[in-house]
């Protein structure tokens, strides 16, 4: 069996996160997603992440086989959001299997409150990292942040 590290997805250069309705994506206004329902998080948002390979859950998921329950991960999972006065951890409230999935993991977050630069009123380039038991996801990328954030 081959061992690869965990991994969050991707939009291109952004995190592929959603807003818990599913449709619309933590995504700044850009034309080239004119036709997909975006809009920046804030913070006490939640947001979701998708990913691979995060860990085992409980209970457990057979290898190979889909997941008929959710099943939160058995090891602790962190999510830090680095924006211009450093690093704050935003509070997990769901880290497991996607029922009816094989091998997909789903990560809900609440984003937490972060300084932005002097006179900006948003910050598109907000680095979102997950980390597993203390081991960084391959993804390390950015994610559109509004205000207000204050620290």
């Amino acid at each position: 069996m081959l061992t690869l590290p965990p991994d969050i997805f991707l939009n291109q250069c952004y995190l592929a996160a959603v807003f818990p309705n599913f449709v619309t994506y933590a995504l700044p206004p850009f034309p080239s997603y004119a036709n997909v329902p975006t809009r920046r998080a804030q913070a006490g948002d939640t947001i979701v992440l998708f990913g691979t390979g995060l860990g085992p859950v409980s209970p457990g998921v057979p290898s190979g086989e889909i997941a008929t329950e959710a099943s939160p991960l058995a090891a602790p999972l962190k999510v830090s959001f680095t924006g211009y006065a450093g690093t704050v951890f935003g509070t997990v409230t769901y880290a497991g299997v996607v029922p009816g999935t094989l091998g997909l993991y789903q990560v809900n977050v609440v984003v937490p409150e972060i300084s932005l630069p002097p006179a900006e009123t948003f910050d598109d380039f907000v680095s979102v990292q997950v980390l597993v038991d203390g081991v960084p996801a391959q993804a390390n990328s950015p994610l559109s942040l509004l205000l207000p954030f204050t620290l």
